[in-house]
């Protein structure tokens, strides 16, 4: 059977297949393209989401996790004005960040003008550690060369206001001068008959559950050291890792 023998109505328009499957193919791609960018604008903000809740929690778990170990001694975290004085061209003056945990270690950093670290004084319980202007030093204590008055034990000591020398280094000669509170106002270390250093403590104010000086000085006549706190927290929660001296510089 030929077409031309057909009904009008039965003949397919075969002239205008060309156009209208184009078209439906444009449409359906379209509407797939507009659902895939639906989909992947979905999946990003999803991804994003979960990203920020991840670093939300961790930044959370990091704020209420402490770092102190399970029975560390007490610890200090203020902002001081700090100035060194000494005969050897170490002289360090501005605005610092002291750390301290009991019985022997400490942390002061001198801070630059965009609070960069300007200087580096710190002790890892066996030797304090020195940085400045490219130079870095390290000295165990008890060692001949040992540049240092005080122990580091002694110096926490002063940054937390000892009241009665228990934290003070078993076995040496002090000479002590209590205030009416009973806190000790001037110490001085004797060795020899000769006086080592002398160390005075001020302005006392209580913080929490004990009272801190908030001037301290100590000088032994080569070097001098004043330390005015600015803002004291007490029992602060203290990174370890902030003990440890760095590496050596290449």
């Amino acid at each position: 059977m030929s077409l031309s023998r057909l009904p009008r109505g039965f003949a397919p328009n075969l002239t205008n297949l060309p156009k209208i499957i184009p078209t439906i193919s444009r449409e359906r791609y379209l509407t797939l393209l507009l659902f895939g960018l639906l989909l992947a604008v979905l999946l990003f903000s999803s991804g994003c989401g979960l990203l920020l809740r991840e670093r939300v929690a961790e930044e959370g778990r990091r704020d209420q996790e402490p770092t102190l170990d399970d029975g560390a001694g007490e610890s200090l975290r203020a902002k001081a004005t700090v100035e060194i004085r000494g005969s050897d061209g170490k002289n360090l003056s501005g605005k610092a960040i002291i750390l301290a945990r009991t019985p022997d270690l400490f942390r002061i950093e001198f801070l630059g003008p965009f609070n960069q670290t300007a200087a580096l004084i710190l002790s890892d319980g066996g030797g304090i550690y020195y940085y400045s202007k490219g130079r870095a030093e390290y000295h165990f204590t008890g060692d001949p060369g040992y540049p240092y008055p005080f122990t580091a034990a002694e110096l926490v000591a002063f940054l937390f206001g000892e009241r009665n020398g228990g934290m003070l280094d078993a076995g040496e000669d002090y000479m002590l001068d209590f205030n009416g509170e009973g806190r000790i106002e001037v110490l001085e270390k004797i060795k020899d008959g000769r006086v080592l250093f002398r160390a005075s403590m001020g302005d006392f104010r209580r913080n929490g559950e004990r009272w801190y000086p908030y001037e301290i000085v100590i000088d032994d006549g080569a070097q001098e050291i004043s330390i005015r706190y600015n803002s004291l927290i007490p029992d602060a929660i203290i990174d370890s890792g902030l003990f440890i001296k760095p590496p050596k510089s290449r």
